[in-house]
């Protein structure tokens, strides 16, 4: 029968931490822009994402592996009549199926934990212009800002040319050969 040691199965994975960055703005003046919209997407890596999640389903398995290697090996145990070597052989078997249902939600999970977002702020300028004097640069007193309009004709009553008409102005009558 094998001889299965758990201490000497490296269980790490990659790094999974996840960083948001931040920005020091505290040399820009802002002063003069205001927001003018923002929007978002999906900024993920997927592709670094399948790859830690399938180092967690590779570990799964192997972690797997082990288990149902210490299910056999308690089985047999068991029908060799060696109930406490079947016992904690066993143990060891849930034990390992504990730790691979671990590994398998740790890959489920980083497909939620590592997802990013990344936000898309507008910004426009805005002129401050209270301390010019503007007075004098667009006074229109003196212009005559009523609309000119012609009356010399009207839409209501349109002109009516009555030097034709539409009924027959022959007046002889044919009569049937």
């Amino acid at each position: 029968m094998s001889d299965y040691s758990d201490s000497t199965y490296d269980t790490s994975s990659s790094d999974t931490t996840s960083y948001t960055p931040t920005y020091d703005t505290t040399g820009y003046d802002t002063t003069g822009y205001v927001e003018t919209g923002s929007s978002t997407y999906d900024s993920t890596a997927w592709s670094e994402v399948a790859a830690v999640g399938r180092d967690y389903y590779d570990t799964y398995a192997a972690e797997t592996g082990v288990a149902n290697s210490y299910y056999t090996m308690s089985t047999q145990a068991w029908l060799e009549g060696d109930y406490s070597l079947a016992y904690d052989l066993n143990q060891q078997s849930l034990d390992w199926g504990a730790q691979a249902d671990g590994s398998w939600d740790a890959g489920n999970d980083v497909y939620t934990s590592m997802a990013e977002t990344t936000t898309v702020t507008s910004y426009d300028q805005v002129y401050d212009t209270s301390g010019y004097d503007t007075s004098g640069y667009y006074d229109t007193s003196g212009y005559d800002t009523a609309p000119a309009v012609d009356t010399s004709w009207s839409a209501a009553t349109p002109a009516v040319d009555t030097s034709w008409s539409a009924a027959s102005t022959d007046t002889s009558t044919d009569s049937a050969v």
